[in-house]
């Protein structure tokens, strides 16, 4: 016998789980009747979503994401070291020292030099190839996704001269996050009230 009333998902895909822990909490105070289910790599988004096609009814996804879980790991771990060589360098910010100090200037190249290394092992458009291939798959259309860059990832991007592509076969939206306007993106989309 089936459910009358089936389960239905939104599925977040998000390397960095403090990001999706902060989607997934922004959404369930709007959305709470829907179950979660969380991605933090490609492969494992493309399973989810293989297994529960029919039942997601939003994909909520950065653009930028690991290939699979070697990458996802060795991410988290650049990622952890970059949390102290950061803390340094605001630091030395807050102090007042400048772009001529020494201390300053290797405490920001030690933060750059990191931010290449996860910038190098992340697919840039990681996402957007997901949503074409769900769109191919699905007949042509997906009008369940919203994809978006986090604030630090849009400048990455910007800095090395890129440009993301949008992709007339699908409907998305690329909106850095900084505050809960990832509701609005949604709305937009008109998946929900």
């Amino acid at each position: 016998m089936t459910s009358a009333n089936p389960v239905k998902y939104i599925l977040i895909v998000e390397d960095e789980e403090r990001v999706r822990t902060w989607i997934r909490d922004a959404l369930k105070d709007f959305y709470s009747e829907w179950q979660y289910l969380e991605a933090e790599h490609m492969e494992q988004a493309d399973e989810l979503a293989k297994g529960h096609w029919d039942d997601i009814v939003l994909i909520v996804m950065d653009v930028m994401l690991p290939k699979d879980e070697t990458d996802a790991d060795a991410i988290k771990e650049l990622i952890q070291q970059r949390e102290p060589v950061y803390d340094k360098w605001l630091e030395l910010e807050d102090k007042g020292l400048e772009r001529t100090d020494h201390e300053w200037l290797k405490a920001r190249f030690a933060v750059d030099v990191l931010d290449r290394k996860i910038f190098k092992m992340l697919r840039v458009q990681g996402g957007i190839e997901l949503v074409e291939n769900w769109a191919r798959t699905n007949g042509g259309k997906l009008d369940k996704c919203v994809l978006y860059l986090t604030a630090r990832e849009n400048q990455a991007i910007r800095d090395r001269g890129m440009a993301l592509v949008e992709t007339s076969k699908v409907v998305w939206q690329v909106k850095p996050i900084t505050s809960p306007e990832i509701r609005v993106a949604v709305k937009k989309l008109g998946l929900m009230g």
